[in-house]
C-alpha cells in the first residue's frame, strides 16, 4: 500500500444530510411501509422492526439517515474522539503482521467502518512504525450504509491499497491471511426480546398500525433461539426480558469462514458469561439514542432514532468456535489501549502543547483523558479478541487482560 495523502491532514467530508422536510418525509414513508408490512403479514418479531428501521435499504436510519455519528449526530464513538485510539489499534495490527510472520499480502479489514476515522489513525501508526507493513497491507472497508461508505472514500479514497466492499461481497471473499477488526458494529445489529410469563419463554411480536405500535407475545419465531440461551446457560426469572443477538452470532460464524488464517478484534460495549443476563436488568439493555440523549423507548421514532442492545461476548466466542476462531482474550478498552502505549501517547501531546492554542491543548487532552476512563468489567467497553490459524503469544494489548 502507497499512501499518497498526507495522513494528518485528511479532511472527513460526511455526506450532507437532506433537509428537515425530506427527513420528515423519510420518517413519514418508513412508518407507512412498517404499517403495510405488519398489515399484509401480522406481528413482526422485534428483530425484524429493528432491521426495517436501521437498514433498510431506502427508508432505513443507518442507510438514508442524516450521518448519525459525530457532535450534530446521535452519538460518538472512541475513533472520533481522538486519533490515539485509531493509532494504539495500529500498533497491535503491526504487532500481530509480526508475530505472524510478516506474511505478503496481508490483508487489513474493518467491518462498520463509520467516516473512515479508525482505518485512517491505524494507516497513520503503520506509516510511522511498520513502513514494511505499509508494503504489503491491503485495507477493505466492509459498509451497508451508502451514505457511510461515501463518507469512508472520502477519507480514504486518494490511498491505493484500499477496497470498499458491501457486506455480502465481502463475506464471499476466498479465505484471507490477515486482521478484521471492527467497533461499535455488533450492538447495533437486530435483537431478538425474549421474555419468561408463566413459565414459558415468549417472544416480543410488533405491530404497527396507524394508531401507533403496540408488543405482542407469541412463541419464539426462530428454533435458534432455545439452543442460544441453552448454549449460554441463560437462567431467566418470571418477567424477565433478554435479548438475543442471532444476527451477531450469525455475523461472527461468517467472518470466522472468511477468516484462514490471522485474528479478529471485536471492540463493543456488552456482557460476557452469567452478567448477560443478569435479573438485575429485568427489562435487558436495549437502548435508543436520539441527540446524544438515550431512552428506554425504541418505538418513539421509528427510523430516525438509533437502536442499540449490550453484546454478549459469550454469544460471540461460542459462534465463533463453530467457525474455527478460538478464543484469544478479553480485555476492557481502557487497559487494552493503556497497554498498547496511551500514557505515551498523552506524553506525546504534552510535547505538541506549545504549537498549540489554549483551547485546543485541553479540548484534545480531555479527549485522550476520556479513553483512560475505567470500563466496569461487565457493561463497558471490551476488547475481544479470537484467532484462527495460529496460536498468538503475546499480544501487547492483552497485557492487562480480563483473561486470556
Amino acid at each position: 500500500m502507497n499512501l499518497e495523502a498526507n495522513l494528518d491532514s485528511a479532511q472527513l467530508k460526511a455526506c450532507k444530510p437532506g433537509s428537515e422536510m425530506e427527513e420528515q418525509d423519510r420518517l413519514n414513508r418508513l412508518k407507512e411501509h412498517l404499517v403495510e408490512f405488519c398489515r399484509a403479514r401480522g406481528p413482526i418479531p422485534f428483530a425484524l422492526y429493528m432491521e426495517l428501521c436501521l437498514y433498510h435499504p431506502e427508508l432505513g436510519y443507518y442507510t438514508a439517515g442524516p450521518p448519525p455519528m459525530g457532535k450534530g449526530g446521535d452519538y460518538l464513538t472512541y475513533p472520533s474522539v481522538h486519533p490515539a485510539f485509531g493509532r494504539l489499534m495500529g500498533r497491535q495490527v503491526a504487532q500481530i503482521w509480526k508475530l505472524m510472520g510478516e506474511p505478503s499480502p496481508f490483508t487489513l479489514v474493518e467491518m462498520g467502518g463509520g467516516r473512515g476515522d479508525l482505518s485512517r489513525h491505524m494507516l497513520g501508526l503503520i506509516q510511522e512504525e511498520a513502513p514494511c507493513l505499509l508494503q504489503v497491507l491491503q485495507l477493505i472497508l466492509v459498509e451497508r450504509s451508502p451514505r457511510l461508505l461515501e463518507a469512508q472514500k472520502q477519507a480514504l479514497g486518494g490511498f491505493q491499497g484500499v477496497s470498499f466492499m458491501d457486506p455480502e461481497a465481502f463475506l464471499c471473499l476466498p479465505q484471507i491471511v490477515g486482521c478484521m477488526v471492527s467497533n461499535e458494529l455488533l450492538d447495533a445489529m437486530p435483537v431478538h426480546l425474549l421474555e419468561v410469563h408463566s413459565g414459558r419463554l415468549l417472544e416480543v411480536f410488533v405491530e404497527v398500525s396507524q394508531e401507533g405500535i403496540r408488543e405482542v407475545l407469541a412463541e419464539p419465531s426462530d428454533a435458534r433461539i432455545q439452543g442460544y440461551l441453552r448454549a449460554l446457560g441463560a437462567r431467566l426469572l418470571e418477567g424477565q426480558r433478554v435479548e438475543v443477538g442471532l444476527a451477531a452470532t450469525e455475523w461472527m460464524e461468517r467472518v470466522g469462514s472468511v477468516l484462514g488464517k490471522g485474528v479478529v478484534i471485536t471492540v463493543d460495549f456488552g456482557y460476557s458469561g452469567p452478567d448477560a443476563f443478569h435479573p438485575l436488568r429485568p427489562a435487558g439493555t436495549l437502548m435508543a439514542y436520539k441527540r446524544h440523549a438515550a431512552s428506554p423507548d425504541p418505538y418513539a421514532l421509528p427510523g430516525g432514532q438509533d437502536l442499540t442492545a449490550h453484546v454478549n461476548f459469550s454469544a460471540l466466542v461460542w459462534a465463533g468456535q463453530r467457525a474455527g476462531l478460538s478464543f484469544t482474550g478479553l480485555a476492557s478498552q481502557d487497559s487494552f489501549l493503556l497497554a498498547l502505549g496511551l500514557l505515551q501517547e498523552m506524553e506525546a501531546h504534552e510535547a505538541r502543547c506549545r504549537e498549540m492554542s489554549a483551547a485546543a491543548f485541553w479540548a484534545e487532552k480531555l479527549a485522550l483523558r476520556s479513553l483512560m476512563m475505567p470500563q466496569a468489567p461487565q457493561g463497558g467497553f471490551q476488547v475481544l479478541i479470537q484467532h484462527k490459524g495460529w496460536e498468538p503469544q503475546g499480544l501487547m494489548g492483552l497485557a492487562r487482560s480480563l483473561g486470556d
